[in-house]
Formats: C-alpha cells, sequence, structure tokens
C-alpha cells in the first residue's frame, strides 16, 4: 500500500482547436476541434491523483493512460495479434453495417471515445458519407489524437460535417442541441472500464441528455466460455511485444510531465490479471523496490514497498442478457444484437424510450 508522507483526396490540414463556453456550443465548428468541459485539467488531474494515491487501494483514473503517447500506444494494442476485441467488433461491424444503418436510418452520429474512427469508417462508407451530407461528432480525451482523427476525415470524405469535442464524453454530449434523430456510439466495450457506481451514473446522465428515439450502439466484450478461455481474455492484456505493459506505464510519465512527479517507470512493472468474481481484467502497476515518489505541484510524496501496487484500470466482461434487462430499467430498450460466431464480443442497439 502507498504511504503518504506530506475517401476524396484533400490536403492534409491541421484543423483549428478552439474553446466552448459554458453550456452549449456557441455555433456549429465543423471542420475543427473544440475545446469542451473542465477549464482547469491540470488542477482537476492533481486532485485526483491525490485522491487516487491517498485511497485504501491506491489507483489512478484510467483517463490518464490516454495523453498522446497512450493514444498513440492504444492504437497499436488494437492491431495485436492478442487484443481480439478490436478486430472481432471490426468484423461484426462489417459483417452488419448495411443492418445496422437500416435501423439507424441517417442520424447525427456521435462517437464517445472516437480514438481514430477506425471503426466509424465501416459505417460512414456505409452511409456513402463522401457523397451524401452526414453529420459526425467524435468525442475524445486526447486532443492530438482528435487532431490528427479530423484532418484525415475531413480529407477522406468531402460531404461529412465533422467536429471533434475533445474533453469529458457527457460533457461534451451536453454541449450538443437535442436531435431527433441522433446515434451515439460507444465502442469497444470502453463501458468495461466503469466500475458500478461508475456505470449507473453514466448511463443516467447520458439517457437523461437523449431525446426519445435516440440510439445508442454499444460494444461488449464478453465473459469467459467454454469458446472463451480466460487464458485468451488475459493474453489480450499481457502482449508478448510490451504494447500494453509501455502503455500502462504511460501513465507515469504522464503524471512526471504535467503535475512534476518523479516516478521512474524502469521501477515498476505492468500487471494484469483477471478477477472471476468481478468478471473483469485488473490493471495494476506493481512497485519492483522499496521507494519514495514526490510530486511537486501536490507537495507531497508517497512511500511503496516491492510488489505494492497501483491499479490503474479496470476491464469488466459481460453477460449480454443481464446486461439487456439492466439497461431496459434505464429506459434503452434492445433494437438489435450481434455477436461473433464463437461469442467472444457484441454489438447492442438500444432505443432511448
Amino acid at each position: 500500500m502507498a504511504t503518504a508522507v506530506s475517401r476524396r483526396k484533400k490536403p492534409l490540414a491541421r484543423p483549428e482547436t478552439k474553446n466552448s463556453a459554458e453550456g452549449r456550443l456557441p455555433a456549429p465548428a465543423f471542420g475543427h476541434v473544440v475545446q469542451v468541459g473542465d477549464t482547469a485539467p491540470k488542477r482537476a488531474m492533481a486532485e485526483d491523483v491525490r485522491a487516487g494515491l491517498d485511497a485504501v487501494v491506491p489507483h489512478l483514473p484510467s483517463r490518464y493512460l490516454y495523453d498522446r503517447r497512450g493514444s498513440e500506444l492504444y492504437e497499436k494494442i488494437t492491431r495485436l495479434n492478442e487484443y481480439y476485441l478490436t478486430r472481432t467488433e471490426i468484423h461484426i461491424l462489417e459483417c452488419r453495417a448495411r443492418e445496422i444503418t437500416a435501423l439507424a436510418e441517417r442520424p447525427e452520429v456521435v462517437e464517445l471515445g472516437s480514438g481514430s474512427s477506425r471503426k466509424t469508417r465501416i459505417l460512414l462508407d456505409t452511409w456513402n458519407a463522401d457523397a451524401e451530407k452526414l453529420v459526425y461528432y467524435p468525442i475524445d480525451i486526447s486532443t492530438g489524437m482528435l487532431t490528427r482523427t479530423v484532418s484525415v476525415l475531413n480529407r477522406d470524405y468531402g460531404a461529412l460535417k465533422v467536429m471533434g469535442l475533445a474533453g469529458d464524453y457527457l460533457d461534451a454530449l451536453d454541449t450538443l442541441p437535442p436531435a431527433r434523430k441522433r446515434l451515439i456510439l460507444f465502442l469497444g466495450s470502453s463501458i468495461g472500464n466503469l466500475n458500478d457506481e461508475e456505470q449507473e451514473g453514466f448511463f443516467s446522465r447520458l439517457t437523461e441528455g437523449m431525446t426519445p428515439g435516440n440510439l445508442l450502439l454499444l460494444g461488449l466484450d464478453y465473459r469467459p466460455s467454454d469458446k472463451k478461455p480466460c487464458e485468451m481474455i488475459v493474453e489480450a492484456y499481457n502482449d508478448s511485444q510490451g504494447i500494453t505493459a509501455a502503455f500502462n506505464l504511460n501513465i507515469l510519465g504522464h503524471i512526471n510531465r504535467v503535475l512534476g512527479g518523479d516516478f521512474q517507470p524502469e521501477h515498476w512493472r505492468h500487471k494484469a490479471l483477471y478477477n472471476p468474481e468481478r468478471h473483469q481484467i485488473e490493471m495494476h502497476l506493481e512497485s519492483a523496490r522499496n521507494q519514495t515518489v514526490h510530486i511537486r505541484e501536490l507537495g507531497q510524496s508517497w512511500r511503496f514497498s516491492a510488489k505494492d501496487r497501483i491499479l490503474t484500470e479496470i476491464c469488466r466482461k459481460y453477460d449480454p442478457d443481464e446486461m439487456i434487462r439492466w439497461l431496459e430499467k434505464r429506459r434503452l430498450r434492445l433494437v438489435g444484437r450481434w455477436s461473433d460466431a464463437l461469442g467472444y464480443f457484441g454489438l447492442l442497439l438500444l432505443r432511448r424510450t
């Protein structure tokens, strides 16, 4: 335990980053990235890091894994042989895109945690977004990744009206005016990074902001089964190239850079273990020796003994029928569901009632 001591090829241009005022976006800024939400992210990070390291179970919020380098490393993770999640979800989207887009018709599209928008392009292509007008709001906490994504989309889709929103997912959603036809994408089983309390709060706020009739396409990674051994899930977070380890350790560099910490990543080890009781991967950083870490902006130090751990992320695995029942109680009714043949991963299309 930590101990506190004190398609159409246009020129690729970098889109302008703008700041939004509180509340709604003042005017459409298509082709650009707009910063939304917290105007003092450094202060928020300082408060989160202090609270996490002071906790009985030391932890760091997983959003701080995703600075620019972390986002780039995560994109590499999604292409690894061991990381079946992205590969399987893409296969489902490729096979079922026409069904999904037919059910959604031609909505305004909002994506939570868009990254490179690699999977969303499958739907955009099905909608023929290069020739027919469509509105797309990718939302991501990494401004750098989002800026690159918007540039590429501006180049590749001539008729697409795209505006990137950089910040917290729900803060960004709150800036958008209501839409009668909206499809919200929450792919990659990113919902699995939330614990029970966080998941409850997330869906309460999400559904409150949705207009009845709006749709949600939700990606879920399924629990182990006869065809999906637990070892396969564990390997997805312990790849042979060490990219997931580098991704996990990068959070320490992020803290060092922003808050003036003196974490030495070489003295920490990546650990990812499956908790069968909670049906989740738990990703930790384990201290390789006795050490003291000081964070200048917090004016505080923490002592760690060898094998002490800091929890950096959970990745929950789901029973889809159980999740459908849970979602129906929260005003989200099932419209369609799809999975791969082996039952590794699934997509749920849900309508706000």
